[in-house]
């Protein structure tokens, strides 16, 4: 399987613990959100998921607290770390960690990952 990690433009943080079924080239896929991400951008996420195959993950720098970031106010643009195509969450997981703390804007604390997709089978 080939494996990638890249980043995208992401968004802010901020609403509900999601695990709802993706698809892939006609696939089941799980996608599973950590609580806290505006609406807005589980939609990204969903996307995101439908269009991978093997275990994959999305990371996003956490932004300071002076930001006082919101739904209705993202802040600003960030790179993110996606990885897809791995054999194991595990590996996935280090692969968008990596990409992200790489590429983190300045004045932003460590990565957090925010989704995880994987197939059903």
């Amino acid at each position: 399987m080939t494996k990638f990690a890249f980043a995208i433009a992401g968004l802010a943080l901020c609403a509900a613990t999601v695990s709802s079924p993706a698809f892939a080239g006609g696939e089941a896929r799980v996608l599973r959100i950590v609580p806290g991400l505006c609406e807005d951008f589980k939609g990204t996420l969903k996307t995101w998921a439908s269009g991978i195959k093997g275990h994959g993950a999305y990371a996003l720098p956490i932004a300071p607290r002076s930001m006082n970031l919101s739904c209705d106010n993202p802040g600003p643009i960030v790179p993110v770390g996606q990885s897809y195509g791995f054999d194991n969450m595990f590996e996935a997981e280090q692969a968008a960690l990596n990409y992200c703390e790489e590429h983190k804007p300045t004045g932003f604390s460590d990565c957090l990952i925010v989704a995880r997709s994987l197939p059903t089978k």
